[in-house]
């Protein structure tokens, strides 16, 4: 039975290291794409020099810089308290489940924190966006509704539609002569 709980702790433990590698590992890249993503298709989205609110998007960056810094931090010290843990072995210190219990709880508290800081990078960027794709859209339904209003009040204005067309001369209300459609008839056969 033994033999069984042991194999089954060893398991336990290779899920746990695969499973931590996979979250430093998604981090980074959603971080890092986020980032990365953001920074060459922002212009597509929103027109950058007639934006608003662009701290957000500055604080946002900042932010996913942060996430990638301090996962960076935790690799390291990761594999510094590794080393440290080794040494604890070799000196035989009778508190290493101590000492590895405070190494790991700094871990977590650190990959909390990278949690903490790519969450609030994309929710910052997300509001970015909406603001500016509504402020955008918003100000573009104003200037056509500005635009088509100078247009109809310009004086060249010709409304479409059931409209009846003005002819292109005037009359003086008068039928012209039989004497000037003969004219008219006989200029035309020559």
């Amino acid at each position: 039975m033994t033999n069984t709980k042991d194999s089954d702790r060893e398991y336990l433990k290779k899920v746990k290291e695969k499973s931590e590698d996979d979250f430093e590992k998604n981090i980074t890249y959603i971080s890092a794409g986020a980032l990365g993503v953001s920074m060459t298709f922002i212009e597509k989205i929103v027109n950058l020099p007639k934006a608003i609110q662009l701290w957000l998007l500055v604080t946002a960056w900042g932010f996913l810089t942060l996430t990638l810094l301090i996962n960076l931090l935790s690799h390291y010290l990761s594999s510094f308290f590794h080393d440290k843990t080794i040494d604890d072995l070799d000196n035989e210190n009778s508190n290493i489940n101590k000492n590895i219990d405070a190494r790991n709880k700094r871990l977590r508290k650190i990959n909390i924190g990278t949690i903490i800081t790519l969450i609030s990078g994309i929710i910052l960027l997300i509001i970015f966006l909406s603001i500016n794709i509504y402020y955008m859209s918003d100000k573009n339904q104003k200037n056509q509704a500005t635009t088509e209003s100078k247009i109809q009040d310009s004086p060249n204005y010709e409304k479409r539609g059931r409209t009846i067309t003005k002819p292109s001369t005037t009359y003086s209300g008068t039928k012209p002569s039989t004497s000037d459609t003969t004219q008219q008839s006989t200029d035309n056969k020559k």
